[in-house]
């Protein structure tokens, strides 16, 4: 009995997936788009100024320090944050092994 309901759900589920997955190919536009001759690679008079103007310096952004994030406070309240974090998720894990007590089972 079993078996004929598993065949029944496979069936409506195949049938269902080809169903909606129709739907979306019977949508699509039946000829390409028309294209206006233009080339999407040309580049235009005032677009070709901006890039013969030459390049602006990148100004980096100063950090205010020369190391590492990690060794700055917010870094190390990070690696405090994390390493707290880990250590309760290990303690609940070892802790949550117990055998459940309802009265139920």
């Amino acid at each position: 009995m079993r078996l004929i309901h598993r065949v029944i759900a496979g069936t409506l589920t195949l049938a269902l997936a080809g169903v909606i997955s129709v739907v979306p190919c019977v949508a699509a536009e039946k000829s390409p788009p028309a294209t206006s001759g233009k080339s999407l690679a040309s580049i235009t008079p005032a677009g070709m100024r901006v890039l013969m103007e030459g390049d602006a310096p990148v100004k980096r952004q100063d950090t205010g320090g020369s190391g590492s994030f990690m060794r700055t406070r917010k870094g190390k309240i990070a690696v405090v944050l994390v390493a707290a974090a880990t250590g309760l998720t290990i303690w609940s894990v070892s802790h949550d092994r117990k055998p459940v007590k309802s009265p139920i089972r």
